[in-house]
């Protein structure tokens, strides 16, 4: 089992974004989540991703950081100087941590994105590099299988064909 965290301040289209990375379509009429929103996907393996959509800092405090192998801070166009706080309050290291600009689609010819923000700039609206945020979570579920591969093999449990 894989789990993903959703995080980011309220309004910045967290779901509409995990809805587009799931269904491959925008989210019509998004609604605001209270508390934890959750989803499962399954691999081509039939292995369970769980994504777990945040609604904000009050709820993150709840959350064990540690559980979670990848961690989506998603902010948007208006919001940029959220990613550093979101990021900080991540409390693991093992955890892969990708930032998303949402709503890109917004900007006008003479906004400029900032490429020095390290992130992903995106549209849960017009499904604009939504491709490449799912892409970041297919490279980390397979993260997470070298991982484990190697500790499998490392304490004698390691079976032929598991490591590449």
């Amino acid at each position: 089992m894989i789990n993903v965290l959703v995080i980011g301040d309220n309004a910045v289209g967290k779901t509409s974004l995990i809805h587009y990375i799931v269904h491959n379509m925008r989210m019509d009429n998004p609604t605001t989540t209270v508390g934890i929103d959750f989803c499962t996907i399954y691999t081509h393996n039939d292995e369970q991703v769980h994504i777990w959509d945040i609604d904000g800092e009050h709820t993150l405090k709840m959350v064990n950081h540690r559980k979670f192998h990848h961690v989506f801070v998603v902010c948007d166009v208006h919001t940029l100087d959220t990613i550093p706080k979101w990021r900080q309050m991540i409390n693991t290291t093992d955890a892969q941590i990708t930032a998303i600009v949402n709503k890109c689609d917004l900007l006008n010819n003479s906004t400029q994105m900032d490429f020095e923000l390290d992130a992903i700039y995106a549209s849960a609206s017009t499904g604009f590099n939504v491709d490449l945020c799912r892409q970041i979570l297919c490279k980390s579920i397979t993260r997470v299988h070298q991982i484990h591969d190697r500790t499998h093999a490392k304490h004698g449990a390691y079976k032929s064909g598991c490591l590449s």
